[in-house]
């Protein structure tokens, strides 16, 4: 026997194991149509790895999610494609879409935009973060060309430190391209909240996709990065270094974090097609 739940907007499915509790934690708000399928998947994305998704869920079919949502079946088609290539989802013939029974073992993933609070929670551990730096600097080569933008554009540069029970953990130097703000966020808030959020409030702007090249990194390489690396109690790190890009696929930010992984581990699904 089935009933139907609404979160955040989306009407589902849900088995009878499904519980109340999980239905009363759910936070029911309005869908953000501005970005359409990139907005649908993200809200599904962001339910599917929530702890109140029930691991039994089946998705409602395209058409209603549609409805729920307000956009077309297409869009929700494509945002459901994404949600497969990340292995969030599969879909079974005659069958219809589940989540992968799988993600519940899946405890720190990479994805755009993400909150590195969150990602250090994710690893079991509390976080807390201190601004370390921030700055206008001229865009050099590489910045420019990562960002389309002429040498020597003013960037705005923000170093940030994020520690696990108080142990650093990450460091990250993000570079904002000045112009894309239409209002200068204050030195409390680029302390206080994520690149990705104020590129958001200031910018109008929805990190959607990275292109990012991850590497190892001694501790030398790594304090040529930044002295800030010279705090990590580990000799060698995760560093990753990518372009952040919004639904319009325009950059936005270029950055590097550098991760300590004796407290930060990254987990990954993959999805494996037959052929």
């Amino acid at each position: 026997m089935c009933r139907l739940s609404v979160y955040k907007g989306i009407t589902f499915v849900v088995s009878k194991s499904y519980h109340r509790k999980e239905e009363e934690h759910m936070n029911r708000e309005p869908i953000n149509k501005q970005n359409l399928s990139d907005t649908v998947a993200e809200k599904l994305r962001e339910y599917i790895r929530s702890s109140d998704a029930p691991r039994s869920l089946k998705l409602p079919p395209e058409a209603v999610i549609g409805e729920s949502m307000g956009v077309s079946r297409i869009t929700v088609r494509r945002a459901l494609s994404d949600l497969e290539q990340e292995g969030l989802i599969q879909r079974i013939h005659g069958r219809g879409t589940f989540i992968n029974p799988n993600i519940s073992k899946i405890k720190a993933t990479i994805t755009p935009g993400q909150d590195l609070h969150q990602l250090i929670r994710e690893s079991g551990y509390e976080s807390r973060n201190e601004l370390i730096s921030l700055e206008t600097v001229p865009a050099d080569l590489h910045h420019a060309e990562a960002l389309e933008i002429a040498p020597g554009s003013p960037l705005i540069k923000v170093v940030c430190s994020y520690y696990a029970n108080d142990i650093l953990a990450i460091v990250s130097i993000n570079h904002i391209p000045e112009g894309l703000l239409k209002t200068m966020p204050s030195r409390e808030e680029w302390g206080t909240h994520t690149s990705y959020e104020l590129l958001r409030t200031h910018a109008g702007l929805l990190v959607t996709n990275e292109c990012i090249t991850i590497q190892s990194k001694s501790r030398a390489e790594a304090l040529t990065i930044t002295p800030a690396a010279g705090e990590f109690d580990c000799d060698s790190f995760l560093c990753m270094t990518g372009t952040s890009l919004t639904a319009e696929n325009k950059p936005a930010l270029s950055g590097q974090a550098l991760y300590n992984t004796n407290y930060v581990h990254f987990q990954m699904l993959r999805n494996i097609k037959a052929f």
